[in-house]
């Protein structure tokens, strides 16, 4: 019966150790889990932050598309009107020149019929 009794504090002292080792083993690897959830929220924290400066460029880079839409309409506006009134002046000279014409015409037949 002592042998019986030593025997089975063997293997409870055995399984003891076995557990403690098993523990240990655990312990590493929840401390290796842990580093890496760490890292991931690390890599998380970065990507969260590059993604808000990508927020922040692309709302400067519309207001500022917006700004060059608004100024070249305002060019196209100001290159109809200056269009118009190129257009009028070019016509003013024609019309100056059909004038200047027709009294050398006049002038002419007039010095002719002299």
């Amino acid at each position: 019966m002592l042998e019986q009794l030593e025997q089975k504090i063997l293997n409870t002292v055995s399984a003891l150790q076995e557990t403690r080792k098993e523990n240990k083993a655990l312990q590493a690897t929840t401390e290796e889990l842990n580093n890496t959830i760490a890292e991931l929220r690390q890599t998380a924290l970065d990507a969260e932050e590059r993604l808000q400066h990508r927020d922040t460029a692309i709302t400067a880079l519309q207001q500022q598309y917006e700004s060059v839409k608004r100024e070249n309409t305002r060019l196209s506006h100001e290159k109809n009107e200056w269009e118009v009134k190129v257009s009028a002046l070019m016509e003013a000279i024609d019309e100056t020149e059909f004038e200047l014409e027709s009294p050398s015409i006049e002038s002419s037949s007039a010095a002719g019929a002299a």
